[in-house]
């Protein structure tokens, strides 16, 4: 670990930022332990607190060592804590502080990117119900909203001060981090028809891709509730275009993929409805949407896709496999009549 003045950079920054606990002049010193470190960045959340009152960690805590390991970036560290004990992946500090908001506070983003994959909870708040990307929307740090975006982040998420990330991100003069989601990508997430229809009539860009390369219809159709159907119609009442029903996103995946995914039969219904719809695109595996319904067992999707598979022609992935043998694999019995 670098302890050179120029090492302790981001904690000074951090401190700036973030009015977190100043620095100590321990910071300099060449026996400045990982739990030290980890108690220069411990945010005081309370300005009306007992400066009596220990702000800082006990050094024996595995708490403060799962914590510590989180700021430093010592991502080996981090996980034999974790596969130690699971628990510690979401382990708050005594600000409700999770290892995941001190990676996003130290900028170490592998460290992060390595608890979310652990299963960290991406949406888990501190005493100031602030979650990581709060934090990261507060600093403007763009790599990491689209980090946690892609982990399903709320963006809307209130803290006490009934601040949301959103807002946040508004305070930055660069749009680079308001334009990884736009406010009708959250209203198809939420299947919020009548925001979307607003939003359409002034003027919403419904073909622009976020941070995932999907448009508000992949949102749309990302819904097991049945109503979502109606959000789907917003969005295509406004430009049933070949593009807009067939557009993938950075995986291959079109609004077709995430209906099937979710086993949404009205949404699969009315997006198949479309002459336009192609209904054997394929994802970045080579699997069509047909793929995706015999391997997850929805035999009534299986069915409406061959009946509007116009080709004819029965798919196969990069393994030559066809949605038959996906079916044999998962033992679903699916047959053409």
């Amino acid at each position: 670990m670098d302890r050179s003045p120029q090492g302790m950079t981001f904690i000074s920054q951090a401190v700036e930022d973030l009015n977190l606990v100043p620095v100590s002049s321990q910071a300099s010193s060449t026996n400045t332990s990982q739990v030290q470190i980890s108690q220069m960045v411990a945010p005081v959340v309370e300005k009306t607190m007992n400066k009596s009152e220990n702000l800082f960690f006990t050094g024996s805590s595995l708490t403060s060592q799962v914590h510590a390991a989180a700021i430093n970036g010592d991502k080996g560290a981090l996980h034999r804590l974790i596969v130690g004990n699971s628990a510690l992946k979401d382990k708050e500090d005594q600000f409700g502080r999770t290892p995941l908001m001190y990676c996003v506070l130290a900028d170490r983003l592998d460290c992060a990117d390595a608890l979310l994959k652990a299963g960290a909870d991406v949406n888990k708040t501190d005493h100031s119900r602030r979650t990581a990307l709060h934090l990261a929307a507060q600093k403007g740090n763009y790599r990491f909203m689209k980090l946690l975006l892609t982990r399903r982040a709320n963006w809307m998420q209130k803290d006490l001060e009934e601040m949301t990330p959103l807002h946040l991100t508004t305070r930055h003069k660069s749009p680079k981090c308001l334009a990884l989601q736009t406010a009708l990508h959250w209203s198809a997430y939420y299947n919020n028809p009548e925001h979307v229809k607003l939003l359409i009539k002034h003027d919403s860009n419904i073909g622009i891709p976020d941070v995932e390369g999907k448009i508000p219809l992949h949102w749309a159709a990302n819904h097991k509730d049945p109503s979502a159907v109606h959000t789907a119609r917003c969005i295509l009442d406004a430009a049933p275009t070949e593009s807009l029903l067939n557009w993938q996103d950075y995986e291959g995946r079109t609004p077709l993929h995430f209906a099937v995914a979710d086993g949404n039969v009205t949404v699969v219904d009315v997006l198949t409805s479309y002459e336009s719809c192609n209904i054997t695109s394929y994802d970045n595996l080579f699997r069509t949407p047909l793929h995706w319904a015999a391997l997850l067992g929805h035999a009534q999707i299986v069915h409406l896709l061959l009946e509007r598979n116009k080709s004819g022609t029965i798919p196969s992935d990069s393994q030559g496999a066809t949605p038959l043998h996906y079916a044999a694999q998962s033992n679903f019995a699916v047959s053409k009549t």
